[in-house]
């Protein structure tokens, strides 16, 4: 999936989601199973990016900054709580003929049509889902949850847009790790 997204935010998120996994390893079998996979990956990723070095480095923020800016800019306008879920979804850009585009961020989409107030939903909600994943991980050894819910927090961030759409890709890997570790602690509090 990272190889045939070409994107630099699928790869950075995958290699923070095999580092939890790689550093929270105990057994020596699965520690040399991930890195092992991770060198695969490694491998494939080069032989799909023949230009690999100019794809990562020289192509720069794809003009994030700027799409950035004029989003937050929107935001001012109506910061607490935000514009609403009805509001149109992007900005015209003048830069290079960018034209029409979308926040490039679920978090900056999120202040557009939620304020602060939205983001501070969304924040509890990760952060209620990290403490969660941490603690299960350290009582049962996997850190699989964790590090799905940190690939999800590195994708959202500089991709995506509204996290609330129709059934599609963002409900696979947003909303599934986010309910897979709501029904785990839901398992664990009613074991105890």
């Amino acid at each position: 999936f990272v190889a045939m997204a070409r994107s630099r935010t699928t790869l950075g998120a995958t290699i923070i989601g095999l580092a939890v996994i790689t550093v929270g390893s105990r057994s020596r079998r699965g520690l040399w199973m991930i890195l092992g996979a991770t060198a695969l990956s490694a491998v494939l990723i080069l032989a799909v990016f023949t230009d690999f070095y100019a794809y990562l480095f020289e192509r720069g923020l794809s003009y994030r900054p700027v799409i950035w800016g004029a989003f937050i800019d929107r935001f001012m306008e109506s910061p607490v709580f935000g514009e609403g879920y009805l509001s149109d979804p992007g900005v015209y850009i003048d830069v290079r003929q960018l034209g029409y585009v979308y926040p490039h961020s679920a978090y900056i989409a999120t202040l557009i049509d939620g304020g602060l107030t939205g983001l501070a939903l969304l924040i509890a909600l990760l952060g209620c889902g990290l403490w969660w994943s941490l603690k299960s991980a350290k009582n049962t050894g996997s850190y699989l949850s964790l590090a799905l819910l940190l690939y999800v927090v590195a994708c959202i961030a500089t991709d995506t847009d509204r996290l609330i759409t129709s059934v599609g890709a963002i409900w696979v890997f947003v909303w599934l790790p986010i309910a897979l570790i709501m029904t785990a602690k839901v398992s664990e509090n009613t074991r105890d």
